[in-house]
């Protein structure tokens, strides 16, 4: 949008890298430094450091691979060039992959092998898996009908 001034599919899509990378960070768009979410993000995830970009109230409890699964597509998500970004079905496909990778370390590991309080995230897994074993999954709808 910043360039063409012009709403589709991939400013939505951009819109939502953002958003990823606030949730993987912890940190708002535009930091204290004057430096942009994006920009920050990608010169530490480009030094193969992604424990330094991912939120300190996650406290390790997460996966490796899925968090630089979710990071990864976030920057991709915010790429430059609107026709390099991936479409919602790709994202929405990634993320599920991405959750997977998650649950998958949850079944391997028990409870969880980070630091951190252990019954604390007992809850939130038990709130997360019974929100999964309900049988809903959040489907994500894209573009102008979803506005």
């Amino acid at each position: 949008y910043y360039t063409s001034f012009q709403l589709s599919e991939k400013s939505d899509v951009y819109s939502f890298g953002i958003v990823l990378l606030e949730v993987v960070t912890g940190q708002p768009p535009i930091l204290p430094e004057s430096v942009h979410i994006v920009q920050w993000a990608r010169q530490r995830l480009a030094k193969g450091d992604i424990e330094s970009v991912v939120d300190d109230n996650m406290r390790g409890r997460y996966d490796l691979n899925s968090v630089w699964k979710v990071a990864d597509l976030a920057l991709r998500c915010t790429e430059q060039a609107a026709s390099q970004r991936p479409t919602m079905a790709d994202v929405v496909v990634q993320l599920k992959e991405s959750l997977e990778l998650e649950e998958g370390s949850e079944r391997v590991h028990g409870s969880y092998t980070g630091s951190g309080d252990a019954d604390e995230y007992a809850e939130s897994s038990d709130a997360a898996s019974q929100s999964t074993q309900s049988g809903r999954v959040l489907d994500l709808v894209s573009g102008p009908a979803a506005r």
